[in-house]
């Protein structure tokens, strides 16, 4: 008695026997594979960018305190001179004809007192005082926003 069958599943079932259907799902997933490959290619610089520049964020006042150390640090102490005499330590390392626009203060006693100035070209920078003797520890001019 002999055997004949048409069906693309007894075929399958013959090594070495590859039906059609194989052969378009295999193309059908290189296909897809090479395609989320490229995709890969092209989108992971993408992310590789915003995850260095979140790090930065995220470890900015870390990252702050390394690069300046004498500006970024303080010694607490007890004695704090007022709010307005570490204004006036701003303003006077401040050009002609700026303003004060606010005061910042963090909870960490070992940071300064962030004095932000606006100058009369409306741009502005920063002047870090040390709340313990009232003097200028220094500046930082931040990049204008667009």
């Amino acid at each position: 008695m002999k055997l004949v069958s048409t069906s693309d599943d007894a075929a399958a079932l013959l090594p070495g026997h590859a039906t059609a259907n194989q052969g378009r799902q295999f193309r059908l997933y290189s296909m897809v594979w090479r395609w989320h490959f490229y995709a890969g290619l092209l989108v992971s610089p993408v992310i590789l960018l915003m995850a260095g520049t979140g790090a930065l964020l995220i470890f900015q006042d870390r990252l702050e305190r390394v690069l300046y150390p004498g500006t970024m640090s303080v010694t607490p102490a007890r004695q704090q001179v007022s709010y307005e005499q570490q204004v006036a330590a701003a303003q006077a390392v401040s050009p002609p004809g700026s303003t004060v626009a606010g005061l910042g203060r963090d909870a960490d006693p070992s940071r300064p007192t962030a004095v932000f100035v606006r100058m009369p070209s409306r741009r502005g920078f920063i002047a870090y005082v040390d709340p313990a003797d009232g003097h200028v520890l220094g500046d930082q001019y931040p990049a204008p926003v667009l």
